[in-house]
């Protein structure tokens, strides 16, 4: 907890993001995820990125282009690497009931 931002730019976006994804909850599909490391924290470049997440069982899960399994009780988990050019990791939900697409930055240095 000792790296943060001060600039009120990043927190009124961070706070308009938990928000949305709060608020995003209760629409289909369920889709919720946890990275590790945590989303905008500084990693090195091309630095392992754990993605696990819960969802509607039956529901595609697409992140960054790759299609994920989903178990049958909704979960899902997979190593990604962010780098310089790439530091976003997108998670995109699919199912009968809508879509939903969630993204999770972080800081990338060499």
């Amino acid at each position: 907890m000792t790296n943060f931002s001060r600039l009120p730019e990043t927190l009124y976006r961070v706070k308009k993001q938990v928000i949305d994804e709060i608020l995003g909850l209760e629409k289909k599909p369920l889709l919720y995820v946890q990275t590790t490391p945590a989303e905008l924290s500084t990693v090195h470049s091309r630095a392992p990125v754990e993605v696990i997440g819960l969802t509607d069982p039956g529901t595609k899960i697409i992140v960054n282009g790759k299609n994920l399994p989903v178990s049958p009780q909704g979960f899902f988990a997979e190593i990604f690497y962010v780098s310089l050019t790439d530091d976003m990791i997108v998670i995109e939900a699919d199912n009968a009931s809508g879509k939903k697409r969630i993204i999770r930055r972080f800081e990338v240095i060499y």
